[in-house]
């Protein structure tokens, strides 16, 4: 690590400190002082903080923390119950923003092509932003929480249909464009699936296992282990890391050690997911 890199992240901790009780005291989501901090230290601002790929790369890992951790506080048998926000209203907001925004984009003189990628494009919202603020709010647990963590699952699902689809309209070509969907759905469905249940083969006695060992960083390897695993079984499958990232943590949340593992993550994932919006 340079001597320059050690001095952004200095200049960032220091922006950290000073802005977020600024914000808390005027109650004002700690999300805009990280924002706040990317404006002045960026580059289009002071210019402390020239490289922002590597904050860019950082603030991924955060996001993927972030719905890692979210996993962690639903059981499968939760998710099970969450089937109506998921594919009810997943399905609805999806199909109605993408009218809206589709129509709006036609009604100003776009081809139908091209209305349906803008359409499909602004229907999809930022995970990050969405499910942060319900955190800070403490809103994750109730009805409204639980729907919109169902709709923004469903629109990772989506991810898959959308990369096929999209290509192809925009070359104007509907070549068996329904055949890429059902194969790429059934292999988002068969990775999925494959994933979860050697998953929960493996979980709970491994996490026994390590735990046997009262080794701390053992243990804190697992979690890595895991985390990474699952987001790379899904990213290999075309699916987004995200939602690997989530699912590890549903495996976990069926092991004995669910707590014990969302105590470690929380107290560093905020801070990197506060890079993210730098």
């Amino acid at each position: 690590m340079t001597g320059d890199q050690i001095w952004e992240l200095i200049a960032f901790l220091a922006a950290v400190v000073i802005f977020i009780p600024i914000f808390y005291r005027f109650k004002v989501n700690p999300l805009l002082a990280f924002i706040a901090a990317g404006v002045i230290l960026g580059p289009h601002g002071l210019g402390v903080i020239k490289d922002m790929k590597v904050a860019d790369n950082v603030g991924e890992l955060g996001l993927l923390f972030l719905m890692f951790s979210i996993g962690l506080d639903l059981s499968f048998h939760r998710f099970k119950a969450m089937r109506e926000y998921i594919f009810g209203y997943g399905a609805a907001q999806m199909a109605i923003s993408a009218l809206i925004f589709g129509a709006a984009a036609y009604a100003l003189h776009k081809n139908v092509n091209e209305a349906i990628i803008i359409g499909v494009a602004l229907a999809m919202s930022s995970t990050a932003v969405a499910l942060r603020l319900m955190q800070g709010r403490g809103e994750m647990h109730t009805p409204a929480g639980r729907a919109t963590v169902g709709i923004l699952l469903l629109q990772d699902l989506a991810v898959i249909p959308t990369m096929v689809l999209l290509p192809r309209m925009a070359a104007n070509s509907g070549a068996s464009v329904f055949d890429d969907l059902s194969q790429s759905f059934l292999r988002a469905i068969g990775a999925i699936t494959l994933i979860i249940l050697i998953g929960r083969m493996v979980m709970k006695p491994l996490f026994r296992f390590v735990a046997s060992t009262k080794n701390h960083e053992a243990f804190t390897s697992l979690i890595f282990l895991v985390f990474l695993a699952t987001a790379w079984a899904t990213n290999m499958a075309g699916l987004s890391v995200s939602l690997g990232a989530f699912i590890g943590g549903m495996l976990i949340a069926e092991t004995d050690f669910g707590h014990e593992v969302e105590a470690e993550v929380e107290s560093f994932s905020s801070l990197l997911l506060g890079i993210f919006f730098l």
